[in-house]
C-alpha cells in the first residue's frame, strides 16, 4: 500500500516539475537499510521496499491527517525543535516537517521550507539520506522552489511590462492629440 501511495506520488509529482540536469547530493556514507518491519509481503523482487525506513513511519503517521490539522502540526513540531536537543527526536522531527509543509492536503504549501526540512534531514541523517525515494523527493522540491522562483521572477516582468504597455498607450493617445491640433 505505501508503495502504491509512493508511485503514485511520484508520478503527481513529476507531472508537475520538469526534471533539471543537476543531481541531487547523495549521502557522504551510504550503509545497509535498516532492519525489516513492515507487515505487508511485497513480490521477491522488491527487497529493498520491505525495508522500514524513517520516511515510511512519517509516512504512516500523517497518512490520515486533514488540512486543519497540518498547521497545528507544524507548530507543535517547531515548538518540539526548539525545546530539544540535537538526536534522533530532532531529525526525526525535521522529516516530519518537510512531509507536512509539501503535503498536498497542506491548504498553503511551502516547498521551500519543506526543502530546507528535508535538507536539515539529509544532514543529521546521512545513514538514510541516501534512500532513492529521499533524494528524488529532494530533487522534486529543489526543483518545484526554483520553478516558483523563475515564476514569480516571470511575473514581475509582466506586471513591468503591463505598466511600460500603459505609459506607451497614454503616449499614443498624446501624440494623436497633438497631430490633430497640429492639423
Amino acid at each position: 500500500m505505501i508503495l502504491l501511495r509512493r508511485i503514485f506520488f511520484l508520478a503527481s509529482v513529476s507531472c508537475l516539475v520538469a526534471l533539471t540536469s543537476q543531481c541531487a547530493p547523495r549521502a557522504i556514507q551510504q550503509e545497509a537499510p535498516a532492519a525489516a518491519v513492515r507487515t505487508e509481503t511485497l513480490p521477491e523482487g522488491d527487497r529493498e521496499t520491505n525495508e522500514a525506513t524513517p520516511l515510511d513511519a512519517v509516512e504512516r503517521r500523517y497518512a490520515e491527517i486533514s488540512a486543519a490539522d497540518i498547521p497545528r502540526e507544524i507548530s507543535r513540531l517547531l515548538s518540539s525543535i526548539r525545546t530539544e536537543q540535537a538526536g534522533v527526536y530532532t531529525m526525526m522531527t525535521h522529516l516530519q516537517l518537510a512531509w507536512l509543509y509539501g503535503h498536498y492536503r497542506n491548504p498553503s504549501p511551502q516547498y521551500l521550507k519543506a526543502q530546507q526540512e528535508l535538507e536539515a534531514y539529509i544532514v543529521l541523517d546521512p545513514k538514510n539520506s541516501g534512500n532513492d525515494y529521499l533524494q528524488n523527493w529532494y530533487r522534486m522540491l529543489r526543483e518545484m522552489v526554483r520553478l516558483y522562483r523563475e515564476n514569480s521572477d516571470l511575473r514581475e516582468k509582466a506586471d513591468k511590462l503591463r505598466e511600460q504597455v500603459e505609459q506607451l498607450k497614454y503616449l499614443d493617445i498624446e501624440m494623436e492629440k497633438r497631430r490633430q491640433n497640429i492639423k
